[in-house]
């Protein structure tokens, strides 16, 4: 039972900090909201920890709308649609990727 209880507290403690992330990264967005950079860092944090692929998209499209060359947003937007099986704007969004930054190895890997 204490074995439920530690697990439960690691738990609410991990939900806890993942809901303060979220409310630090919305007031930065909110304090900046033609931030690119803070776009894209809520869109990270959307997909990779909340796994909420459509808020995600939302944040990377509004990175996108003000850095269109933004390579991160591309690859990682690009990555989204892949897994929802929409291949041939991902490989759009992955050669913009390639062509803002010709070095830019993950893009290049991921359009592999």
């Amino acid at each position: 039972n204490s074995f439920c209880t530690l697990l439960s507290d690691e738990a609410m403690a991990s939900l806890r900090a993942r809901e303060e992330r979220r409310r630090q990264l919305e007031g930065v967005l909110r304090r900046a909201p033609h931030s690119a950079e803070a776009h894209a860092n809520l869109g990270s944090f959307l997909w990779r920890q909340e796994r909420d692929y459509t808020a995600a998209v939302a944040s990377y499209t509004a990175c996108l709308d003000i850095a269109p060359s933004h390579v991160e947003a591309l690859n990682q937007l690009a990555l989204i649609l892949l897994t929802h099986k929409k291949s041939e704007r991902a490989e759009a969004l992955f050669r913009r990727a390639i062509e803002a930054r010709p070095t830019y190895c993950r893009a290049r890997r991921n359009l592999a």
